[in-house]
């Protein structure tokens, strides 16, 4: 283990983007997988593939490389370790990532499960607040950690680690029917 733990390491220092890419994309399969098993409870012969490519593609192509350059970002606008300087991180963050990110995530899941783009608005209306305020019950606690102790070539996979459960809700919740959505977010 320690080995590939290694192998991981020197990937993510010689190729730091594809490497974190590559990681939310295999990060964000395992996570639908998840929930269309655990919490779904499908079963492997009615497993949607091409959800799960889905849900890889968006981590491979957007959440990775949107993290990545986020956390440059927030330290080019934050320089330092001041002791106050990961809280501003934290506050900048999730004022502006969550909201951007779940935009994006529900948009691109209607859109790709052919929804037509007039149907977006209300999509995002539903999901998005519920989604952001259960996000604000996890997430202000991992990225003060991450911001205060994580090197920054680390956090993106702080957060993808984490992520696993929050992707596998994200997952369920983006493809669930409407009406199971509103039976479990109302109690």
């Amino acid at each position: 283990m320690a080995s590939i733990w290694r192998a991981y390491l020197g990937l993510l220092h010689q190729y730091p983007f594809r490497t974190q890419a590559v990681t939310s994309g295999v990060l964000f399969f395992a996570s639908d997988c998840i929930s269309q098993q655990a919490v779904e409870r499908k079963g492997w012969k009615n497993h949607d593939k091409l959800r799960t490519l889905r849900q890889s593609a968006f981590g491979f192509c957007f959440a990775g490389p949107s993290l990545f350059a986020w956390y440059k970002l927030l330290n080019r606008i934050y320089p330092g370790s001041g002791k106050l300087t990961p809280l501003w991180k934290m506050l900048t963050d999730q004022t502006v990532f969550p909201p951007v990110f779940l935009t994006v995530y529900f948009s691109t899941v209607a859109l790709t499960t052919g929804k037509k783009v007039d149907e977006v608005p209300a999509i995002l209306i539903r999901d998005i607040p519920s989604t952001y305020a259960r996000g604000l019950m996890i997430w202000p606690a991992v990225q003060l950690v991450n911001f205060y102790y994580v090197p920054l070539l680390h956090r993106v996979l702080v957060v993808n680690i984490v992520s696993m459960m929050w992707n596998t809700y994200l997952s369920w919740k983006a493809n669930a029917a409407p009406s199971s959505i509103m039976t479990s977010t109302s109690n």
